[in-house]
This record gives C-alpha cells, sequence and structure tokens, in this order.
C-alpha cells in the first residue's frame, strides 16, 4: 500500500527559497496546505557557493517557520539550481546494459568535467528512448558535486529537517506539468526553463523524455526574441505528427511581457500553473504570494516526488 502524501517541498533559487506543503487526502486528492517565498537580502553566490554568507541567507529564510514546527512529520524534499550542476546529453550504443553504463560515464567523466576524482561527484543519468524504436541510444545525465548537496542538506538538518530526495529546478517543472495537465503526455509537450543567463529546453513525446539542451542567454535579450531565434526552429521540426505546446518555467517574467510572448509566438504557450490539479484552501488562496503561482512549479514538482 503506498503511503500517503504528505510532504513539504523546497527550492531555492539564486533570489529566492519556496516552500509548499502537501497533504493527500482518503480520496487522493491533494491539497496545498500553505506556501510562502523569502526573498533573499541579496543574490546567492554562485562563485562562492559554500560560503558561510550563503549559508546564513538559506537558513534564515526558513528558521521561523522550522521552529515553530511547520514542517514537522512532514517528509521535506528539496530542489536546487541546476545552475549549480552539469547536465549533458550522451550518445550511448543501445546494447548497453547498466553496468556497461556507468563503465562509459566513468570513462567520459574526466572530460566532460576536467576533474579525475570521480568519487568527489554524484552522476545520475536518465535514457532517452529513440523516437523510431524502443531502444534508448543516448542518456541524459547530471553531474553534481557531493560536497554542494551536503552543504544543502546539513542546513536544513541544523533546522532538524532532514532532506529525502533532492532534485534540480527543471526536472522539478516537468515533475509538475506531468501531474497538472492532462494533455501532458500527448504529442509534443517542450519545458522551457528561463533563468538569468540560461534558458534550459526539455521536450516529451507522447510522455517519453526525448531530449535537453541549454542556451545562454544574454541579459538585455528579449525571451520574444529567444524563442523566435531558439523554439521555433525546434518547434517546426516536429510539428507534422502533432501540435506542440509550450510550458514555461521563469520567476521573472512580467504579465506584459507574457502576452507579448503568447501575441507574437506562433505556437501555444502555457506559463506553467502547479496547483492547477490541487485543492486550494482560502488560506493560500488569500497568501500574499499566490499571484505568482508559476515560480512554484519546481516546489511543486519536488514535494510530488515520493523517491
Amino acid at each position: 500500500m503506498v503511503e500517503k502524501l504528505n510532504s513539504v517541498g523546497f527550492s531555492i533559487s539564486r533570489e529566492n527559497l519556496y516552500w509548499v506543503i502537501l497533504s493527500e487526502k482518503d480520496d487522493e486528492q491533494i491539497e496545498i496546505k500553505d506556501l510562502d517565498r523569502f526573498q533573499f537580502s541579496s543574490p546567492l553566490d554562485y562563485s562562492d557557493l559554500l560560503s558561510q554568507e550563503n549559508r546564513l541567507k538559506i537558513y534564515r529564510s526558513i528558521q521561523k517557520q522550522a521552529e515553530s514546527g511547520k514542517f514537522q512529520g512532514l517528509k521535506a524534499n528539496l530542489c536546487l539550481d541546476s545552475v549549480i550542476t552539469y547536465i549533458t546529453k550522451i550518445p550511448i550504443d543501445v546494447n548497453l546494459n547498466s553496468e556497461e553504463i556507468e563503465n562509459q560515464l566513468h570513462w567520459e567523466f574526466a572530460t566532460l568535467i576536467g576533474d579525475k576524482n570521480i568519487k568527489d561527484y554524484h552522476l545520475f543519468y536518465n535514457k532517452v528512448k529513440h523516437l523510431q524504436n524502443e531502444s534508448a541510444n543516448s542518456i541524459i545525465l547530471l553531474i553534481v558535486k557531493k560536497r554542494f548537496i551536503s552543504f544543502f542538506k546539513n542546513i536544513f538538518e541544523d533546522l532538524k529537517l532532514n532532506i529525502s530526495v533532492t532534485d534540480v529546478d527543471h526536472f522539478c517543472s516537468e515533475t509538475a506539468c506531468r501531474y497538472n495537465y492532462s494533455d501532458f503526455d500527448n504529442g509534443n509537450s517542450i519545458i522551457v526553463s528561463e533563468k538569468n543567463s540560461l534558458v534550459e529546453i526539455s521536450m516529451i513525446v507522447e510522455g517519453e523524455f526525448f531530449n535537453y539542451r541549454h542556451i545562454k542567454k544574454s541579459q538585455d535579450e528579449l525571451l520574444t526574441d529567444f524563442f523566435q531565434k531558439h523554439l521555433l526552429p525546434l518547434v517546426k521540426g516536429r510539428r507534422q505528427n502533432s501540435s506542440a505546446k509550450i510550458y514555461l518555467s521563469t520567476e521573472k517574467i512580467s504579465k506584459n511581457a507574457f502576452e507579448e510572448l503568447t501575441t507574437n509566438f506562433p505556437v501555444d504557450i502555457e506559463l506553467i500553473n502547479p496547483f492547477k490539479q490541487f485543492i486550494i484552501n482560502k488560506g493560500v488562496l488569500n497568501s500574499r504570494v499566490f499571484e505568482n503561482m508559476h515560480c512554484f512549479a519546481p516546489a511543486v514538482g519536488i514535494a510530488l516526488r515520493r523517491s
């Protein structure tokens, strides 16, 4: 029997910490019990991630709620900014077994990272199916330093919160989409995560993870121009089979900017609503942060993770 979901999902970006509490009812519907956003006094310094200053910013952002017992008895999951990781797509032989894939990853690791000490890193991978058959011919590889994960976990442990599951924001937004949108696994779904200087793109074809790429974006480049340059060719290349839909995850976009984007781009774009399929109580509905619900997509996605 699957245990009911009672969890808190934390999501940390460069400028904010988000958290959301989910509670599963007897009829398997899930309620958003509470949520909040804490804006750091200044952005986290990713060039010196393990600094005491970063630690204090994160610690103080949830100290009051943690010490009040708000998260007591909940499974705590953590979503991190993918900027602090390395993600790439690697071709593999379709006939390789799991052990052989591990050997290939170890062989390629030094080239990808420039560090021979693989023991200092976590490596996670996901097989990507080829569209023409059921075999995997590539993998999406995520690499992160172990001390980075320990740094964040230790902050929460100091507040008596033990982190069960960790992931990165882009893939957590995918989890939120799969739960909230019934048509997400049909046709071509494209997830776009926009950050200050980076845009991540994943393509989901008939529910299967098909591709991932990240593209640097200049600070002054308009999102409309970026979509026309990078997303339009991608969409045109896949539209022969079924229409594509883009799911956008971002903290930055204004209502006017989103309206301009949807008006000028010839494909349906959805600003992710991570609460679409949840029960929402009045307290959450009246919350000061509810208006910017799209910013909670990674926090909701990680809170949904059971393992």
